[in-house]
């Protein structure tokens, strides 16, 4: 991906740069030789900085950097600035990471006065790394070298995270990419059933944005990673759109690619037909497919999860399922996605509909949110298993 610096106005410009994994066989020997090299160099007079790393919900340590460049140093030289970053575990000194991104600079305009901040992004695992980096164009550089380290605290301990430790990578640039294989199961693991909303919250937003799926997308990736979990099954469906949109069988591990194409052939942002020429449609698939989905199964699950973003209130919802007076044998388990709890505190009206069913709700806004609540599904499930 390619980002376009404009050397025109003198203002503060802000690029998020996205970098990819590259063979260290592709880094020009000039670069190499300036990531080796223990000293620093700055012929770009810019200004680097370490990002400290952070959990993010997807159980993946974030880490990176920070660059602010003056502009009347590249402009005018044309080309392009690329970016170099080596990731390097401590304990693995084997195994370096290269990662790399080139920005096109135009070769036009006088000088400007003003600044660009660039930002880079990586995952890491627990562990410490070495980090060296180098910025180039039009024959400057500007190097520095760093030092990470990663620790898993007590809120993640016990639970699997999104990538094994002394391992670097790009950020995944697709959320349905779950980064790691799934950790041996129990002999006798927990069957799950998984029900899972990709919908616009009921916040601000009209459409679902790429944070919103990256959120549930984590979510269900930090549920299947869980090793007590043995099988599952999954259907993915769109309040937005009315529809159900991916099924899948019981099967050991979930099917991220096939379930990754088939929400993207959703519609974000548009409003069905039927939506528009009856009120209740929505209420009325809502209470179908809870209906339909935690009713009857063979074999009968363990647990049944609902994944979802916070949704808009609606109590009737709650009302129509509770009128169908269905039994529910197993524990159901509602995660909420709400990345911002303070600004809107409620539960939903999927949330609500789902306490007909005695759903246990956990609101899930940051990676301690999760981890709780999967020792707390597991500590409420069936003993002795």
């Amino acid at each position: 991906m390619r980002f376009s610096l404009l050397l025109i106005i003198p203002v503060l410009a802000s690029t998020q740069v996205r970098l990819e994994r590259v063979d260290p066989a592709s880094i020009a020997p000039a670069d190499s030789k300036l990531l080796s090299n223990s000293r620093t160099v700055n012929d770009l007079a810019c200004r680097p900085a370490p990002v400290k790393p952070v959990i993010g919900l997807d159980l993946r340590f974030h880490s990176g950097y920070e660059l602010t460049l003056q502009l009347q140093n590249i402009a005018g030289r044309g080309g392009e600035l690329r970016t170099v970053v080596r990731v390097t575990p401590v304990a693995r000194p084997d195994r370096p990471v290269f990662l790399a991104a080139s920005i096109p600079v135009p070769p036009q305009g006088p000088a400007s006065n003003g600044e660009a901040d660039l930002k880079g992004e990586y995952v890491v695992g627990p562990g410490q790394y070495r980090v060296d980096w180098l910025t180039a164009a039009g024959g400057l550089s500007c190097s520095a070298h760093w030092q990470i380290e990663t620790k898993a605290d007590a809120s993640l301990r016990g639970v699997p995270l999104g990538m094994p430790a002394n391992t670097a990578d790009a950020v995944p640039a697709d959320p349905f990419d779950d980064g790691s294989d799934k950790p041996g199961t129990a002999a006798h693991g927990f069957n799950v059933k998984l029900l899972v909303n990709f919908s616009a919250p009921g916040l601000d937003t009209g459409s679902m944005t790429s944070d919103d799926l990256r959120g549930i997308t984590a979510i269900l990736q930090g549920v299947a990673r869980e090793p007590r979990f043995g099988r599952f099954s999954l259907v993915a469906f769109s309040v937005d759109q009315q529809r159900v949109v991916y099924r899948q069988l019981l099967e050991s591990r979930i099917d991220f690619a096939s379930l990754g194409a088939s929400v993207r052939s959703l519609r974000f942002g548009t409003v069905p037909l039927q939506q528009l020429s009856n009120p209740d449609s929505t209420d009325n698939f809502v209470a179908r497919i809870l209906q339909e989905e935690l009713g009857s199964h063979d074999p009968p699950p363990d647990a049944i999860v609902i994944v979802s973003p916070t949704m808009l209130d609606d109590k009737r919802i709650r009302k129509r399922i509770s009128s169908a007076q269905l039994h529910v044998t197993c524990p159901v388990f509602y995660l909420s996605y709400n990345p911002n709890p303070a600004k809107y505190p409620w539960s939903g009206s999927l949330a609500d509909a789902a306490k007909a069913f005695h759903a246990q709700e956990f609101t899930i806004s940051g990676p301690k949110d999760l981890t709780s609540a999967l020792r707390k599904m597991i500590d409420s499930m069936s003993p002795g298993r």
